[in-house]
């Protein structure tokens, strides 16, 4: 993928991004993306702590709580499917 692509695209996720933090659904939120093993996004927008005034940063880390559970039951099923463990 060229670089004028991956400009785009940044630009264009940057934007929604900036735009759901202006409107107030999201505080503070990152995308990345990756085609083929190399970056073609790293957008991020907000704050990371709006009362202590610190900005989101791409290398902000966003605790997952709840959402690794989804892909835990997925994992266990396929493994389960495969007969790698026993169900």
């Amino acid at each position: 993928m060229n670089r004028r692509v991956s400009a785009e695209v940044q630009a264009r996720v940057g934007g929604i991004l900036e735009e759901l933090v202006e409107s107030g659904q999201e505080s503070g939120l990152q995308v990345a993306a990756y085609l083929d093993g190399e970056p073609i996004v790293d957008a991020h927008a907000g704050w990371a702590d709006r009362p202590g005034g610190r900005r989101l940063g791409s290398d902000t880390l966003i605790p997952g709580f709840s959402t690794g559970k989804g892909f835990t039951a997925t994992l266990l099923h396929v493994l389960a499917e495969r007969g790698l463990i026993a169900g």
